[in-house]
Protein backbone atom coordinates (compact mmCIF):
# COMPACT_ATOMS: atom_id res chain seq x y z
CA UNK A 1 0.00 0.00 0.00
CA UNK A 2 3.18 2.27 0.74
CA UNK A 3 4.76 1.05 -2.64
CA UNK A 4 1.10 2.93 -4.13
CA UNK A 5 0.80 5.93 -2.21
CA UNK A 6 4.07 6.96 -2.46
CA UNK A 7 4.09 6.44 -6.31
CA UNK A 8 1.10 8.35 -6.53
CA UNK A 9 2.54 11.13 -4.76
CA UNK A 10 5.58 10.87 -6.61
CA UNK A 11 3.56 11.57 -10.03
CA UNK A 12 1.41 13.73 -8.89
CA UNK A 13 4.47 16.26 -7.59
CA UNK A 14 6.02 15.82 -11.16
CA UNK A 15 2.77 16.54 -12.88
CA UNK A 16 3.08 20.13 -10.48
CA UNK A 17 6.58 20.90 -10.98
CA UNK A 18 8.04 19.11 -8.06
CA UNK A 19 11.59 17.17 -8.14
CA UNK A 20 10.76 14.72 -5.39
CA UNK A 21 13.00 12.08 -7.55
CA UNK A 22 15.54 12.07 -4.84
CA UNK A 23 13.70 11.02 -1.98
CA UNK A 24 10.88 9.57 -3.85
CA UNK A 25 12.73 6.64 -6.06
CA UNK A 26 14.57 5.21 -2.85
CA UNK A 27 11.36 5.77 -0.83
CA UNK A 28 9.57 3.52 -2.83
CA UNK A 29 12.25 0.81 -3.66
CA UNK A 30 12.86 0.52 0.12
CA UNK A 31 8.95 -0.64 0.83
CA UNK A 32 9.08 -2.25 -2.48
CA UNK A 33 12.05 -4.23 -0.73
CA UNK A 34 13.97 -3.77 -4.11
CA UNK A 35 11.19 -6.08 -5.81
CA UNK A 36 10.59 -4.07 -9.36
CA UNK A 37 7.95 -6.29 -10.03
CA UNK A 38 5.65 -4.83 -6.92
CA UNK A 39 6.39 -1.53 -8.09
CA UNK A 40 5.20 -2.31 -12.16
CA UNK A 41 2.34 -4.33 -10.77
CA UNK A 42 0.91 -0.74 -8.77
CA UNK A 43 1.29 0.91 -12.17
CA UNK A 44 -1.97 0.47 -13.48
CA UNK A 45 -3.91 2.07 -9.89
CA UNK A 46 -1.28 4.44 -9.42
CA UNK A 47 -2.24 5.91 -12.98
CA UNK A 48 -5.84 5.84 -12.45
CA UNK A 49 -5.22 7.64 -8.99
CA UNK A 50 -2.80 10.19 -10.78
CA UNK A 51 -5.64 10.97 -13.29
CA UNK A 52 -8.26 11.48 -11.02
CA UNK A 53 -6.02 13.39 -8.50
CA UNK A 54 -4.97 15.78 -11.20
CA UNK A 55 -8.78 16.26 -13.11
CA UNK A 56 -9.50 16.82 -9.84
CA UNK A 57 -6.94 19.96 -9.30
CA UNK A 58 -7.37 20.96 -12.92
CA UNK A 59 -10.91 20.72 -13.95
CA UNK A 60 -12.29 21.74 -16.83
CA UNK A 61 -13.15 24.91 -17.19
CA UNK A 62 -16.52 26.25 -19.28
CA UNK A 63 -16.18 27.68 -22.65
CA UNK A 64 -15.77 31.45 -22.79
CA UNK A 65 -18.82 33.19 -24.25
CA UNK A 66 -18.05 34.09 -27.73
CA UNK A 67 -16.48 37.56 -28.80
CA UNK A 68 -18.81 38.88 -31.25
CA UNK A 69 -17.83 39.04 -34.83
CA UNK A 70 -15.69 42.09 -35.56
CA UNK A 71 -16.22 44.35 -38.73
CA UNK A 72 -13.13 45.37 -41.28
CA UNK A 73 -13.15 49.25 -40.84
CA UNK A 74 -14.00 50.76 -44.55
CA UNK A 75 -12.66 53.86 -45.76
CA UNK A 76 -15.24 56.28 -45.77
CA UNK A 77 -15.75 58.34 -48.75
CA UNK A 78 -15.30 61.88 -47.03
CA UNK A 79 -12.39 61.01 -44.87
CA UNK A 80 -9.00 60.45 -46.48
Amino acid sequence: MEVEAESVAYVLAGILGLATATYSVGYVAGWANGDTDAVADTARAVLATVHELADALDPPRPNPAPTPPTRPRLPRPDRP
